[in-house]
């Protein structure tokens, strides 16, 4: 089943992940969560999810070098990064989200049915991108050499 990872604060992730564990219609999702950055990767190199939710401001992350290090893990389009921006701050615009490194950016105050298009959006583009049958860059990579 397709992954979404939800890095957040913990007391955001009630909010955040009300919307996205109602059924999409791209199909079911599975919801994995994560509060800080360490745990956030660890989930993401273990999971492979097709889509990265992330606040702009997490208390104590880097969402640049979470998304670059998420980046460097697997291909662009293995994984799709949606930016959750602020009221006010550093991330507010499509544009701050896309310097985030961000795909798709959905901003504040918090419309669900706009994270969820987003979501559901990050998830189209991820599977027009690698094909139905196209094996991902982790699949290719765990074979061996030769094989």
């Amino acid at each position: 089943m397709p992954g979404v990872l939800l890095v957040c604060d913990a007391p955001e992730q009630a909010v955040l992940s009300e919307p996205l564990r109602q059924p999409m219609s791209s199909g079911p999702v599975r919801l994995l969560t994560a509060t800080e950055p360490a745990a956030a990767l660890a989930t993401f190199l273990e999971s492979y999810p097709e889509v990265l939710v992330v606040t702009a401001t997490i208390a104590g992350v880097d969402a640049a070098g979470l998304i670059e290090s998420v980046r460097r893990a697997v291909g662009r389009a293995e994984v799709s990064v949606v930016v959750v921006g602020d009221l006010s701050g550093p991330v507010t615009s499509a544009l701050d989200a896309a310097e985030l490194g961000g795909d798709r950016f959905v901003a504040r105050p918090l419309s669900p049915k706009a994270l969820r298009y987003a979501v559901a959006a990050s998830r189209a583009a991820v599977a027009t991108t690698a094909g139905p049958s196209a094996p991902s860059m982790r699949t290719a990579m765990s074979r061996p050499l030769g094989g």
